[in-house]
């Protein structure tokens, strides 16, 4: 049951980081629109 849940915790979490490295850039280029 851990193995099964750690690995889903991992699964998770990379997901949230790919979904965070994707949709990080157009936000610090509009974060940089708005700035000017």
């Amino acid at each position: 049951v851990m193995a099964v849940a750690a690995a889903e915790a991992t699964v998770g979490l990379s997901i949230v980081i790919a979904i965070y490295r994707n949709a990080k850039t157009p936000l610090v280029d509009e974060y940089d629109a708005m700035r000017r």
